[in-house]
């Protein structure tokens, strides 16, 4: 039987709204809790690739001008060539930054929206708390809608999946962080964007996927089932 509690899944890059609900049906049948979805309108893969591509673009070309600067003889035709390829790469740095600082406004916007939907529950049900189950991108959103949320602290858990960054532990009153082994956007992304100190390693024994990113490689664990089984429990205030 469906219990009543309060517990919302914010989906991953690259998911569509159907995927994202199914996802929330299986942590449903396997928690026997029911799960709202905050569908996170991802950021297209089009778009990811178009800014990976223009500062990859942009470091490539200036790291190349500044190796050829080295060189002891350099013609005319030398520095045109070198000039133009620094005006380039600057360029591409710059829309590339601009196109993520999109991303990240779009990612606080949803941040502020799911905030909204939580502190009404809240209010609505002072004796209850919350649970995020929060995948790749979702935590991004989920970090922006704790921002607003602090006076609520103590009545919200995380459980963070590969998640592309870290929630400070005291943003909630919970906050459990997992990460498959071969998941890169844990290991490797979240480093970039955060200290990395706080992720449970779920080893890769449990799945045979190369990158180990998806949902299903997370919802598959022992570890990560029994946590999502057990209720949802806040400090004492």
């Amino acid at each position: 039987m469906i219990k009543n509690v309060n517990t919302f899944f914010v989906n991953g890059i690259i998911t569509s709204k159907k995927e994202a609900h199914e996802t929330a049906q299986k942590i449903e049948d396997l928690t026997g809790v029911k799960v709202e979805t905050f569908y996170n309108k991802s950021t297209p893969l089009k778009t990811v690739i178009n800014i990976v591509g223009k500062i990859f673009y942009g470091i490539v070309g200036l790291g190349y001008c500044a190796l050829d600067s080295l060189r002891k003889k350099t013609d005319q035709q030398g520095l045109d060539h070198r000039t133009i390829t620094v005006a380039s790469s600057i360029a591409a740095l710059r829309s590339g930054a601009k196109e993520w600082h999109d991303v990240q406004v779009d990612k606080a916007n949803h941040g502020k929206a799911l905030a909204k939907r939580v502190q009404a529950r809240l209010e609505e049900a002072p004796h209850e708390t919350v649970r995020f189950i929060l995948h790749s991108q979702g935590a991004h959103v989920g970090l922006h809608a704790l921002t607003h949320l602090q006076d609520y602290k103590e009545r919200i858990q995380v459980i963070n999946l590969g998640g592309m960054v870290e929630i400070p532990e005291p943003m909630a009153s919970h906050v459990t962080h997992f990460a498959n082994r071969k998941d890169p956007v844990p290991n490797w992304i979240s480093r970039l964007t955060s200290n990395g100190h706080q992720w449970v390693d779920l080893g890769d024994d449990h799945t045979k996927t190369w990158l180990a990113h998806e949902m299903n490689e997370y919802l598959r664990h022992e570890v990560v089932q029994d946590l999502l089984k057990a209720p949802a429990v806040a400090a004492a205030a």
